[in-house]
């Protein structure tokens, strides 16, 4: 895979992220969530990449998603949606080989499929910093079934969005080069 394609397309993902979020994003009463732009674009890599390559990225899409997503306006929490992300990729690569790759279906499912992980996955962490007796400090207004829910409705609407983005994705395939070999 061509790592500085992948730099400009998760740029451009991230960028239409977090600045399209107030005009994308669902209404309060739905969680008020934005969809994760970069989901959709690691699961299409995860889809179409060498395994080892497919869960680099999926780690740097999570460090990515940790550093513009503030629980507490104060500090950023580096780590839950590195290791969602990286535990949804391991997801998708152990599923990829059941399903038609080239499809944009399988991408919006297998969108839906990972999100899922991912949100669980950070979810937790989170929890985790609810603990007492560990050295945390969770945010005042936490509460973990608000926060699923949320988390759900972002990727039901990022499942959604996987169709059209998928659609893009998938035509511009050649210019990353997934499976060229390197001559040195």
């Amino acid at each position: 895979m061509n790592w500085v394609i992948f730099a400009i397309i998760a740029y451009l993902f991230l960028a239409m992220q977090v600045g399209l979020r107030t005009l994308i994003a669902l209404p309060e009463s739905f969680g008020g969530m934005a969809p994760s732009l970069l989901l959709i674009l690691g699961v299409y890599i995860c889809l179409t990449a060498r395994s080892h390559i497919a869960l680099w990225a999926m780690l740097a899409l999570g460090l990515t998603t940790d550093l513009i997503t503030t629980l507490n306006p104060d500090s950023t929490i580096i780590g839950p949606a590195a290791i969602g992300y990286l535990l949804a990729g391991f997801t998708i690569l152990q599923m990829r080989g059941l399903v038609f790759k080239e499809s944009v279906f399988t991408l919006a499912l297998l969108t839906f499929a990972a999100g899922v992980f991912a949100c669980i996955t950070i979810t937790a962490f989170y929890k985790l910093r609810t603990i007492p007796w560990l050295a945390g400090d969770a945010s005042d207004n936490w509460d973990t079934a608000n926060q699923l829910y949320r988390y759900f409705m972002m990727v039901l609407y990022t499942t959604a969005l996987a169709f059209p983005l998928g659609f893009i994705l998938y035509k511009i395939t050649p210019i990353f080069r997934f499976h060229e070999k390197k001559t040195y």
